[in-house]
């Protein structure tokens, strides 16, 4: 059995094939497996390969109807054959005894293009809400292999439980939402978290849910403590009513201070 059997004996292990030549406009290669933009110099080289020596590999399909085969692996070869202009491909058609389910198939499809090819971030956020719809966030995890909490990550709102998007906008932001779930993790706390810091001060909200992300363990009250402890500023402004804008202007005059130096004192003095 050759090796690209492997994705598919994860859904099937009794796969069998059988060996046909099909027109090459007959294999459709789905668009959420196309996990990458196919390296031109690469496929030039394969085509000269296989002009060579003909396609000893033959790629894997699996049929969907009479004119139409879905590509299981093979899209570099299959690059290569049109590049070189074939009007017909040899392929492994997957037996109908064999067969998984069209949607089983296009997630065998993605997670083979996954493992073979080198993806943007954006490819694997493509790959990863495919995979999460159609085998589960664990088994998408997985096939991707990379951790949950990653997978969450690639998957931004739509990571989020159904429990928690109700939330959304009444009590927190979509995008506060997100980032709160993705820090915790955890449904029960990241909702008790949401409701306490609904009516919070924007700047203050912000700072919080920033420190939650590199502290997901800490405390509700230690975070709400270092939030606000963050917020103190250096530097601030001070509107003065004409009055008293008069006022410092003569006292900081008879200490030969300027306004702002003589109001930083006071205000120094005031706060010991």
């Amino acid at each position: 059995m050759c090796s690209d059997l492997v994705v598919a004996r994860r859904y099937n292990p009794k796969i069998q094939y059988r060996l046909r030549e099909i027109p090459v406009k007959y294999v459709k290669v789905w668009r959420q497996a196309q996990a990458r933009r196919l390296d031109r110099d690469n496929i030039a080289d394969l085509a000269k390969s296989i002009k060579n020596d003909g396609l000893l590999n033959p790629p894997l399909v699996q049929r969907v109807s009479k004119t139409e085969f879905l590509l299981m692996s093979g899209q570099r070869r299959l690059a290569a054959m049109k590049r070189l202009g074939a009007k017909t491909i040899p392929v492994h058609v997957i037996m109908k005894k064999s067969e998984m389910s069209l949607e089983e198939a296009k997630a065998a499809s993605v997670v083979e293009n996954i493992h073979r090819n080198s993806m943007d971030d954006h490819d694997v956020i493509v790959a990863a809400r495919l995979l999460t719809e159609k085998l589960g966030k664990a088994k998408a995890a997985a096939h991707l292999g990379i951790t949950r909490a990653t997978l969450y990550k690639y998957l931004g709102f739509d990571a989020v439980p159904d429990t928690l998007k109700l939330l959304v906008p009444s009590v927190i932001s979509r995008d506060h939402m997100t980032r709160l779930f993705l820090a915790v993790s955890n449904i029960k706390r990241t909702k008790s978290i949401a409701i306490k810091i609904q009516g919070m001060e924007p700047e203050l909200k912000k700072q919080y849910l920033m420190l939650l992300t590199g502290h997901p363990k800490m405390s509700h009250p230690k975070l709400l403590k270092l939030a606000r402890g963050s917020l103190v500023k250096q530097n601030i402004s001070l509107r003065l009513t004409k009055g008293a804008a008069k006022r410092l202007k003569a006292k900081s005059g008879r200490a030969n201070m300027l306004p702002n130096e003589y109001a930083k004192r006071l205000l120094e003095k005031a706060l010991k």
